[in-house]
């Protein structure tokens, strides 16, 4: 049976410990697996834009209004959050937290509605284009034949924001497991295909802690060591805010790459 431990608030209760600085003592465990040097780079130009830096949690953006992330990290009102956008242009804390909207701790998702400080972050922004709807829009499975997947975050064994790559391989209640390479800080990130941008899971839990033994030098087809997040087309039919950001699974305010083509608060003369 997978070993993984439920948190709450902003940091875990749990026996794992971690060095990711900051240092809470405890946080939610992963795994990385042997093929690291080939699946886990650092996140950079394009990449970088998918992502949101959730202070010490990763997450993404649904739409220019909303930010997805972990339940256990806790986003609350009045919180300072950075957009990949704003990674990218060298600033900081463009996102401010004006309510959370959705909480749903048996998937372990939040959505918060922002706000902005910038213009010019806003549409550097790269959003989930389209959502998962139904479960055989993935194939699971051996990494030979299975749907190829990625997400962007801040790995806590990482000095930089990182993209990682690797497969989807199981369902297991409300979750999805997959051998994408995951640690603390990339709690909260989004999960997409990597095909067509699908927004599919989130990078949620794990077997092992950043530092604990075993927490590396995993082989991906393990199932012991896959990591784990929330089936998105599970979620969907629960989240009013997924099915009207997202009418049939499809975000009609972005392209198919997630860059934004229309905003009701910004329109497009207002871009940069």
């Amino acid at each position: 049976m997978k070993r993984f431990t439920w948190c709450v608030l902003a940091f875990c209760l749990s026996s794992y410990t971690s060095a990711f600085s900051p240092l809470p003592e405890t946080l939610v465990p992963f795994d990385i697996f042997d093929n690291d040097a080939s699946t886990r780079k650092e996140a950079v130009a394009e990449d970088l834009r998918w992502t949101v830096n959730v202070s010490g949690c990763s997450g993404s953006m649904l739409s220019p209004t909303y930010v997805l992330s972990a339940h256990h990290c806790g986003m609350r009102k009045g919180q300072k959050l950075t957009s990949g956008g704003c990674l990218l242009l060298g600033c900081k804390d463009d996102l401010t937290v004006v309510r959370i909207v959705e909480q749903y701790s048996d998937f372990d998702s939040d959505i918060a509605e922002v706000t902005w400080s910038r213009k010019d972050s806003r549409w550097k922004q790269r959003y989930s284009p389209r959502v998962q709807t139904s479960a055989d829009e993935l194939t699971l499975g051996k990494d030979s034949t299975a749907t190829k997947l990625f997400t962007v975050g801040f790995p806590g064994d990482k000095k930089v924001p990182t993209i990682a790559e690797g497969f989807a391989k199981s369902r297991s209640g409300n979750f999805l497991n997959y051998n994408i390479g995951t640690i603390n800080g990339n709690s909260g990130g989004a999960v997409w295909k990597a095909d067509d941008f699908t927004l599919v899971s989130q990078t949620n839990h794990g077997p092992h802690a950043l530092g604990q033994p075993g927490w590396n030098g995993n082989d991906p087809e393990d199932s012991n060591a896959w990591n784990g997040g929330p089936q998105i087309d599970l979620l969907y039919k629960k989240s009013k805010t997924l099915q009207t950001v997202y009418p049939d699974g499809e975000n009609l305010n972005v392209s198919f790459e997630g860059y934004l083509i229309y905003d009701s608060v910004l329109p497009e003369e207002d871009s940069p």
